[in-house]
């Protein structure tokens, strides 16, 4: 979705793409190609510089080997990132002036920053998030760790963007699709008996599942469209509030769905 809503630039398309395809033969200790799609990944962003230390470490073990070496791969990805800053641009930035007050400045504006956040990744923000801090207290070291990236990620990205970059562009916060897809792949694949029986009365009554489908393509527009009733600078305004209404509607079955399974555990 940040490659339509709206369209920037494509740069940030091959970042997506060619990051996890740096990762992946790291993992597997197969350097040629991985130092391959990271050569080219630089070439797209220089940004891409902060993912450096922590192939590193996934090609030693799959995980930083403890939290100093954790501590030590952000270290060095921070200081690799305002080195080529420094390079490129010189001792100050191309904007200096933070993007708080421009995201914030009037209601239409925060409106507006406030959708461009959430239509970046849309109800996987609130699906991952919530598995990556569950599996933060419960999950085993291999979902700790992406819990922890998903988590350290989407912070990461939610601060620069709306402090130094205009929230409108929504592509801005979508690199933690890397860690928080992973993740609201596993909370369904984990808790797929709950979606079943949850599912299983629209399935046998027809008309009621019917009935839901309509409401919610028809109602979604409607819904995206009562919360932002304006924008400042977006067209194809239907399909941004259409995009918005079935994302919120998401969010309410993932809420509707763990209650289920909550009030299921408890029982």
């Amino acid at each position: 979705m940040a490659h339509f809503e709206p369209i920037f630039t494509w740069s940030d398309f091959w970042i997506y793409l060619l990051v996890p395809l740096s990762f992946a033969p790291a993992c597997e200790r197969r350097y040629g190609l991985s130092v391959a799609c990271m050569a080219i990944a630089l070439l797209a962003r220089e940004t891409t510089l902060l993912m450096l230390p922590w192939i590193y470490f996934f090609a030693q073990s799959g995980r930083p080997s403890s939290k100093l070496s954790a501590a030590v791969a952000v270290t060095a990805s921070l200081l690799l990132f305002f080195a080529i800053r420094f390079l490129v641009f010189g001792p100050g930035f191309p904007s200096p002036n933070m993007k708080l007050v421009f995201n914030f400045e009037n209601a239409v504006r925060t409106r507006d920053t406030l959708f461009s956040v959430f239509v970046s990744l849309g109800f996987v923000w609130v699906v991952g998030l919530t598995h990556a801090f569950l599996q933060l207290r419960t999950g085993e070291t291999t979902r700790r760790t992406l819990a922890w990236g998903g988590v350290v990620v989407s912070l990461g990205y939610l601060s620069s963007g709306l402090l130094f970059g205009q929230a409108r562009a929504s592509r801005l916060f979508a690199p933690a699709a890397i860690f928080l897809v992973p993740l609201t792949l596993d909370y369904v694949r984990h808790n797929a008996q709950s979606i079943r029986s949850s599912l299983k009365p629209l399935i046998r009554r027809w008309w009621l599942g019917s009935i839901t489908v309509i409401l919610v393509v028809g109602g979604a527009p409607v819904l995206g469209k009562i919360l932002v009733p304006s924008f400042e600078y977006r067209a194809w305004h239907d399909g941004n509030w259409g995009y918005l209404g079935v994302n919120l509607a998401l969010v309410a079955a993932f809420i509707y769905f763990d209650v289920r399974r909550s009030r299921g555990l408890s029982s």
